[in-house]
């Protein structure tokens, strides 16, 4: 493949009297070298220091700051760069970081004879602009002339992106042809951003639908074997109704072993990445426009309320009266502490009467509006709130009716998230209603909304108003659990292929490429019961199932997944947290 650093080489050989350099390096070759990164955009001081050997010493070297992504993602890009060239003290460098801790560097267990051709060839990827890793060449240079006790937290981080790479480079699904380039920086951006818009814009007076770039397409790194961007935008919008007929944009992605497309997209993921997000669909089947009213994906306004009220106030023991103590506001319960803790200790010894019932009128303002909405609170406090709101008695019926309420609907609606989940395959649930007295409001409250507002999707996913081609895709699909899944993992019906590649923070030879047909069908295994796992502490549901992947009538693989069907404070959480194949 194309090698910048190659070409810096060659250049930098052109210039020089003798036609090459060999170190030492004396000024005049460095500063040779100088004005050709500079000339190609590359901050020469740290390749210059590295080749003089005029480093500060490694125990006094600070971790540059870097971004977290850019960093995991750029060393990728720099291991398919170096790989081919440096193997054998890569394998070396991995040695040592899978042994206890040093407190030398590596550059000193290794030597800089040794370590410096690598590191040198890897500085200068990382200002590759298109890698997209600003300040990489100073995390590297840290990184190797630090004591390896104190980088440990980044050796994961280096083998993760270093054994992504091996495997991209060895994987049989492609090969890298001697002109490719890699690529992550504004280019990768400048055609996801392309392909999302055109799909939204396919849907003009359908269906809303907020399709972004990374459901379009999740790759992080593009690898144009060509070494060029092809000319995109001549063509089709991917799974746009007016693609029928014409090349789109999907087709120019390598899409099986031996292709000759010109792009290759691939998604990073460390070995214990989530599989996506499906949130995405939630927004998209808003009940809110589509279906009946009181549907909703959120907590209701009624129950926030009540939450307000079952938790503003607790029992201290030993007194007589409550004290205020946390409740939750539109974000969700225990976020903030408000008023003040008042025992009768206090209330004797301190401002008096006066001043607490003032403060105590501040404290409750908002609660007091909330309860005017409330027709369970309003019956049992009435219009004395202030006065009743000390009567343990009082607050503890509330409490009792309100969870006498929730553990009717709650079980009614579990009931029947289970018998629609039948529909589509069998299911395997254990009944955890004896356990029920244990299980806390907040979260009755959500997994009573999951189930209400599931048992509408999964009741009526085929009938619903899906108008695009990726809904539409979706709506044939075996399910709604089907369809969350192609959703979340980029297989909804409109991305292209792409491959799905894992680091390994142990071995070099411990990742793995799998490809994810972006046009593919996926189907629920017939071979495996649905399971839907509940628990008492979890805020809402989770969801194993088996996917089979299929391209045409043809099968690719079958993956074990769970679909986490939980809330974040109020907001309704969609993740795949796990889909990996078996």
């Amino acid at each position: 493949m194309k090698r910048s650093v190659t070409d810096i080489l060659n250049e930098w050989f052109y210039r020089l009297p003798n036609g090459y350099a060999i170190p030492p390096y004396n000024d005049m070759e460095l500063q040779v070298l100088s004005k050709i990164l500079t000339e190609n955009s590359i901050d020469p001081k740290p390749i210059l220091e590295s080749l003089r050997g005029d480093t500060r010493p490694a125990e006094k070297l600070k971790r540059p700051s870097i971004n977290a992504t850019d960093l995991k993602e750029g060393l990728v890009c720099i291991a398919i760069q170096t790989f081919e060239n440096h193997k054998n003290i890569i394998y070396k460098i991995a040695d040592q970081l899978s042994r206890p801790s040093s407190d030398q560097s590596m550059k000193e267990i290794l030597g800089e004879k040794a370590l410096s051709p690598f590191l040198n060839d890897a500085m200068l990827a990382a200002d590759e602009p298109s890698y997209r890793m600003k300040g990489g060449s100073q995390w590297l240079n840290w990184f190797f002339n630090t004591p390896i006790s104190q980088a440990k937290t980044s050796k994961k981080t280096f083998m993760n992106g270093f054994s992504a790479g091996n495997a991209i480079l060895n994987t049989s699904e492609f090969k890298f042809p001697p002109s490719a380039t890699v690529n992550r920086g504004t280019d990768l951006d400048d055609i996801k951003k392309y392909a999302s818009k055109a799909i939204e814009n396919g849907w003009q007076g359908d269906a809303k639908l907020e399709f972004g770039p990374d459901r379009w397409n999740p790759s992080d790194i593009m690898i144009f074997k060509e070494g060029r961007i092809p000319s995109y935008k001549k063509l089709a919008a991917p799974g746009a109704p007016t693609m029928e007929g014409q090349e789109s944009l999907n087709g120019i992605f390598h899409n099986e072993p031996g292709s000759d497309r010109e792009i290759i997209g691939i998604s990073l993921k460390e070995s214990n990445a989530q599989g996506g997000k499906a949130t995405q669909l939630v927004k998209t089947i808003n009940p809110n426009d589509q279906w009946p009213e009181g549907v909703t994906a959120e907590i209701s306004k009624e129950q926030k309320d009540q939450l307000r009220t079952l938790y503003l106030v607790t029992k201290e023991a030993g007194q007589k009266v409550p004290a205020i103590a946390k409740y939750g506001d539109h974000t969700g319960p225990y976020s903030q502490e408000v008023g003040m803790n008042i025992t009768p200790k206090v209330f004797k010894n301190n401002r008096g009467e006066e001043y607490y019932s003032k403060k105590w009128t501040e404290s409750t303002r908002e609660l007091q509006n909330s309860l005017k909405t409330d027709k369970l609170a309003e019956s049992l406090f009435g219009s004395e709130i202030n006065e009743k709101w000390f009567n343990v008695a009082v607050h503890a019926k509330y409490k009792q009716t309100v969870r006498q309420t929730l553990i009717k609907e709650y079980t009614a609606q579990r009931s029947s998230f289970a018998s629609n989940l039948k529909k589509y395959t069998s299911i395997n649930f254990q009944d955890k209603s004896n356990e029920i007295n244990d299980l806390s409001e907040i979260n009755m409250m959500r997994k009573l909304t999951v189930a209400k507002y599931f048992n509408y999707v999964i009741a009526n996913f085929n009938t619903g108003d899906f108008k695009g081609t990726v809904l539409k895709q979706l709506a044939v699909a075996s399910g709604p659990l089907v369809a969350l899944t192609m959703m979340a993992v980029g297989q909804s019906g409109a991305s292209p292929t792409f491959y799905k590649t894992y680091g390994s923070p142990k071995s070099l030879d411990g990742g793995k490429v799998e490809i994810f047909h972006g046009d593919g069908e996926l189907r629920l295994s017939e071979d495996n019961d649905l399971i839907l796992n509940d628990s008492l502490d979890y805020g809402g549901y989770n969801i194993a199932y088996n996917v089979d992947v299929f391209n045409g009538n043809t099968k690719h693989s079958t993956h074990a997944t769970q679909l986490d069907l939980r809330f974040d404070k109020w907001s309704l959480r969609v993740e795949i947290g796990k889909y990996s194949q078996i």
